[in-house]
């Protein structure tokens, strides 16, 4: 091996080393770039995704509140219970009525009976 080779050796031993340096340097640029922009897609995907979710949320948290404004203008165990009493008393409204017009019946067929009479003694007093 010629000696100019064997005297350069340790500087081509550290160009070498300097230039598989510089390789391992620009691929982990590289990786790191790419990385970078990998989370940045993921990231901004993440965001949107959170914007839907939390658009979403907030529909149905409107929607939830809505139907508790619906539920709340329903009747309760209670009105129903003053609903209940109220049918009763007009029942018994209803059955007082009944009885009296029963009663203006029976004095209605009364009346009708005596002026039937009535009428029938007119008729035979014109006929004499």
């Amino acid at each position: 091996m010629p000696e100019w080779l064997v005297k350069s050796m340790p500087l081509v031993g550290l160009a070498l080393n300097a230039f598989l340096a510089w390789i391992a340097w620009s691929l982990r640029q590289l990786a790191k770039t790419e990385v970078e922009r990998i989370v940045a897609a993921a990231v901004e995907k993440l965001a949107a995704v959170d914007k839907n979710l939390g658009e979403t949320v907030d529909d149905h948290s409107d929607r939830l509140l809505k139907l508790e404004e619906g539920f709340k203008a329903l009747p309760q165990q209670e009105d129903f219970r003053r609903l209940e009493s109220a049918l009763a008393d007009l029942a018994k409204g209803q059955a007082r009525s009944d009885a009296t017009l029963q009663g203006v019946k029976e004095s209605n067929v009364a009346t009708q009976n005596a002026v039937d009479r009535l009428y029938r003694y007119m008729l035979e007093r014109d006929k004499s």
